[in-house]
């Protein structure tokens, strides 16, 4: 059965839809869009709006995701000004606790938190050194690009697609 390029496209956006959210492994889905019909020219096109498809959905989830993270943001902002509102509020009216018929509103004196003032007074037997190392990925490419060899280390090239 000969498929044409409409029916290709069109079995290739409804099975990509359908594969974008399944739980298959990579290799799985694209032995299922190689196995449609058509010319290896057609299928590549067809791939090639596949996957600039799925990069501008990336990119929108990615903005929804950051305006997802602003808004808690803001909210978890709001939340700790109006506590410490509450805070202040209570205090000056000298008021311990306040019994709603949904919760209880209650002062509570936490443990004594350390504040540094000024970090350049602090004595040396109070001080902690952190070290931290790991490998340099810049200098270790032009080592091996000279030839030099890098225990541990090599250089790979991979291919990809470009879509223009």
């Amino acid at each position: 059965m000969s498929l044409n390029l409409y029916e290709i496209a069109t079995e290739y956006r409804l099975l990509a839809d359908k594969l974008i959210d399944s739980e298959l492994d990579e290799q799985t889905k694209l032995d299922t869009l190689e196995s449609i019909g058509g010319d290896l020219e057609v299928k590549i096109a067809n791939i090639g709006y596949m996957i600039r498809q799925f990069d501008a959905e990336s990119e929108m989830a990615k903005a929804e995701s950051k305006r997802i993270a602003d808004m808690a943001k803001t909210r978890e902002n709001a939340s700790k000004r109006l506590k410490e509102w509450l805070v202040t509020g209570m205090i000056a009216a000298k008021k311990e606790e306040v019994i709603t018929p949904a919760f209880t509103v209650k002062l509570k004196t936490n443990q004594p938190a350390v504040i540094i003032n000024n970090p350049e007074l602090v004595p040396n037997e109070y001080i902690r050194t952190k070290i931290e190392q790991e490998p340099n990925k810049q200098i270790i490419s032009t080592a091996l690009k000279a030839g030099i060899a890098v225990p541990g280390c090599h250089l790979e090239s991979k291919q990809t697609v470009v879509i223009k």
